[in-house]
């Protein structure tokens, strides 16, 4: 599919999900101190955008990586040029945003052999038959090759028994076995030119305990793998379970030649890349941070895992860089860096293993961001409770976040630890961490949490395409959008509390950043709306610099009072700095009820 059609397709896409969903988001409920206005937490929570998250998830999940006709995948394999761009699209949006820095990190590990899909095809050459669109994806380690030759049905083709009286040389074979590795060694070994392993079909029974794959797995694949050697010379692929079925049922009426092409190749001496962005606090010696895997761990097109994980992580920085630009909320007492890691917990443990024990007490508390695209039959994504002890302020904050914000509340349900992510890495370090995400299969699971978070047992929604070639935009983040924005919505409220996120800011063109000239006046200004969005005009707000009632430059402004700009919809103060001892000065804004609403700093000279 060319690159403007594959656009125009994504954007009448976006429209109609949208048009189907919209009325299914959660509306924000105003929690703000101030009766009736928003505050810093407020804006954020508005700011969020589902638009946003889709078009972010989009460029994650794009690339060259596909069948010949359709290669718009990225599969973000770390140490490979797919993970690489991956990094960079992300750097530089991190960069676009305006956030204070931005920089790559390379696993010091060297990698070798690592897989590195481009393309692939397979096809009937002389029987008309249409593979399914999710229908085939080649096998981990596959090597390259291109062949054309005979199909030929050997069973489960994993142990000799199976190639009892057939002649395979030369010829393609199409397998049942739930071992790719295995057909492929009895395979290559009898002289095959091409190995094609049928996919499992599940089984699927919601809110029991028997799960074990879903109905949609007759029609799509869960890529195989095969041991890398670099003697092999065969390529490998799985195809569904009714594409085997089908293709079956046309080898017992008459002879099928299939073409079997796999692009790939091996790459050594490389390093997975990561990167790292970061907003300033006004104390950087501590930071709170929010951290997810980049790559495809599956190796297929890896949209719910997990692109949209990433995707909420992405716009919290994103919203957040923008309301401090723009002056709308004060930046944070702690700086926030976010972590975009290049292959999934090696690189994590990796970087928190070097750490120092100081640098470890540095971290406040952290979030890992996983999947957050599509729970399929409960609209309850999960707050795991890891290590109670240790994250146990983040427990209760998110606690605090749903009685806060009730509209969130019934999307959101605490379970056990449940581990095998990036996680793990901080639990083992002893770095406060949860993890909140959609989670990847159906249970019904005891949750032995304290009764504040939670019952005896909870339901546990799945994804049906979980690691499979149909974990794409389309049957998943487009099909329940509301999951990323409700999980952005209460990571974004986390993250902001435990920051200090909690008051507006002062508009443009004030800069904290900035050194100013004892004597001279700095103008501040800042807004205050209501609930349904519209300016309050009539509050009674005072300026204070170290405690003590500023001083007005000009006649504007009555001794400490900011006046109401009517034009320009905010509440102005002429800072004169005259007198003002070089150094740096605290400066907040009171209203009438006592409540502080801003403070910051300035740097005279």
């Amino acid at each position: 599919m060319h690159r403007h059609i594959h656009l125009f397709f994504k954007s009448c896409l976006i429209g109609i999900m949208l048009l189907v969903f919209g009325m299914l988001l959660v509306v924000p409920v105003y929690a703000s101190g101030l009766t009736g206005t928003e505050n810093a937490q407020d804006l954020i929570y508005n700011r969020i955008s589902q638009d946003s998250l889709i078009n972010i998830t989009w460029d994650i999940m794009t690339g060259t990586v596909g069948p010949v006709g359709n290669q718009i995948y990225n599969n973000r394999t770390g140490g490979t040029p797919n993970g690489d761009l991956a990094v960079a699209n992300a750097a530089r949006d991190f960069e676009s945003w305006g956030l204070d820095k931005v920089e790559t990190w390379d696993n010091p590990t060297v990698l070798n052999n690592v897989w590195w899909l481009k393309k692939w095809q397979i096809e009937s050459t002389d029987v008309p038959y249409t593979f399914l669109p999710y229908g085939n994806w080649p096998c981990r380690n596959s090597p390259a090759g291109d062949v054309t030759g005979q199909l030929i049905y050997v069973g489960m083709g994993s142990s000799a028994a199976n190639y009892t009286g057939l002649d395979v040389s030369g010829k393609i074979v199409l397998a049942d076995s739930t071992s790719a590795g295995g057909v492929y060694t009895q395979a290559i070994q009898r002289g095959a030119t091409g190995v094609i392993n049928i996919n499992k079909k599940g089984t699927y029974t919601p809110d029991t305990n028997g799960f074990d794959l879903h109905p949609y797995s007759s029609e799509i694949v869960t890529p195989g793998s095969i041991t890398y050697n670099a003697a092999n010379t065969v390529p490998a692929a799985t195809v569904s379970y009714d594409d085997g079925q089908n293709l079956k049922a046309l080898l017992a009426t008459q002879d099928v030649t299939l073409h079997l092409m796999v692009d790939a190749a091996f790459r050594s001496g490389v390093h997975s890349k990561s990167v790292f962005a970061t907003i300033n606090g006004t104390d950087s010696s501590k930071y709170f941070l929010l951290y997810g895997h980049l790559n495809a761990d599956s190796y297929g097109p890896g949209c719910d895992d997990t692109a949209s994980g990433e995707a909420c992580l992405m716009e919290i920085a994103r919203v957040m860089q923008t309301l401090i630009s723009e002056g709308k909320i004060q930046r944070p007492d702690y700086s926030i860096k976010f972590f975009l890691i290049g292959s999934e917990t090696q690189d994590s443990r990796a970087w928190v293993n070097a750490l120092s024990p100081e640098e470890k007490s540095n971290i406040v508390a952290s979030i890992n961001f996983d999947q957050a695209g599509y729970g399929v039959e409960h609209d309850i994504n999960n707050i795991e409770a890891s290590d109670r002890n240790l994250s146990l302020s983040l427990l209760r904050e998110c606690k605090d976040i749903l009685a806060d914000y009730p509209a969130l509340g019934p999307y959101f349900q605490f379970i056990d630890y449940e581990g095998g992510s990036d996680h793990d890495s901080f639990l083992n370090a002893g770095i406060p961490t949860c993890y909140i995400w959609t989670d990847w299969t159906y249970r019904l699971t005891t949750n032995p949490n304290p009764p504040e978070f939670g019952g005896e047992r909870v339901w546990i929604a799945g994804n049906p395409y979980y690691h499979t070639s149909a974990d794409v935009m389309e049957t998943t983040v487009l099909r329940e959008p509301w999951n990323e924005v409700n999980i952005t919505h209460l990571c974004a409220l986390l993250t902001a509390r435990f920051v200090g996120l909690d008051q507006l800011g002062f508009l443009a063109p004030f800069d904290w950043n900035q050194t100013y000239k004892t004597g001279s006046v700095i103008p501040l200004s800042f807004q205050i709306k209501n609930e349904s969005g519209e300016y309050v005009t009539d509050a009674v707000a005072r300026l204070y610099v170290d405690g003590a009632a500023a001083g007005a430059a000009g006649k504007a402004n009555r001794s400490s009072l900011f006046r109401y700009d009517a034009d320009m919809n905010r509440y102005v103060f002429n800072l004169d700095t005259k007198g003002m001892s070089a150094g740096t000065h605290t400066i907040a804004v009171k209203l009438a009820t006592g409540e502080t609403i801003i403070t910051t700093s300035i740097t005279v000279r």
